[in-house]
């Protein structure tokens, strides 16, 4: 039996979404399982449960010396991903996120 490919979407805002990347994964038969990120517990999600995982954009910026408390959560998700060799992609806010994760 096949399985479908997984993706994990990491939101910021509830007003941004995948845009493009939303028909391209679909177009690919992955099953897209988004978090919105404020408020979430990241510590709980395996960080390479998913065939691929894509931080999206939202006001915030990584560079900020003051993280909200779930960057941080996602800067440790995404090194410990990393880590493993798995795909990420960021987009925006996302690639910063994804950037500092990666000691940027």
């Amino acid at each position: 039996m096949t399985t479908s490919p997984t993706a994990l979407v990491l939101r910021h805002d509830v007003g941004i979404g995948l845009g493009n990347v939303e028909a391209t994964l679909a177009s690919r038969g992955y099953v897209v399982t988004t978090i919105d990120t404020p408020g979430a517990d990241l510590g709980a999600v395996d960080p390479v449960a998913w065939d691929v995982v894509v931080v999206l954009g939202g006001a915030e910026g990584a560079y900020e010396t003051d993280l909200p408390p779930h960057l941080a959560g996602e800067i440790a998700l995404l090194a410990a991903r990393a880590a493993e060799r798995r795909p990420i992609l960021g987009i925006c806010l996302g690639a910063q996120v994804l950037a500092t994760a990666l000691g940027g």
